[in-house]
């Protein structure tokens, strides 16, 4: 799943430059059929590029490197049924089961703890039984998800 969201952002941000490099092909031939076109001109178009670019660097998120660390802190007892991460909404969810209310709890004490998420949400009834615990956590992601 990592391989396929890293091969997939490699994918997404090689086509954002391959546009942007035929648009730069374009607005050179553009150039030099018409002299009506002024360099000042070729220069805004290149500045709104480069603007473009790095808007889209600066919003990228190093997948890869939080659900690496996510997968340290999930216990080998726990096992996870959803992992749902969104940036546009800032939240996260996350359910599963774990083998005991021990473990469940050593893993809500690794969450509280882990940097990209915060305002975790815990319900009470997650601890209602005391083996195979089905459970259910949501939460916000931090401002640190974007460095």
């Amino acid at each position: 799943m990592l391989t396929v969201l890293m091969v997939l952002s490699f994918f997404l941000l090689n086509e954002n430059l391959t546009q942007i490099n035929e648009r730069i092909k374009n607005e050179k031939i553009i150039s030099t059929r018409q002299s009506s076109i002024s360099m000042d001109e070729i220069i805004k178009s290149l500045n709104t590029q480069l603007a473009q670019i790095n808007e889209i660097q600066t919003s990228y998120i190093k997948w890869s490197k939080l659900l690496n660390e996510f997968n340290d802190i999930v216990p080998s007892k726990v096992s996870l049924n959803l992992l749902e991460i969104s940036a546009t909404t800032n939240t996260t969810r996350i359910t599963g089961t774990s083998a005991d209310r021990q473990i469940l709890l050593d893993f809500q004490e690794s969450l509280n703890a882990f940097p990209y998420m915060k305002d975790l949400n815990f319900p009470f009834s997650n601890l209602a039984q005391q083996n195979q615990i089905n459970f259910e956590v949501s939460g916000k992601l931090t401002d640190i998800i974007h460095e």
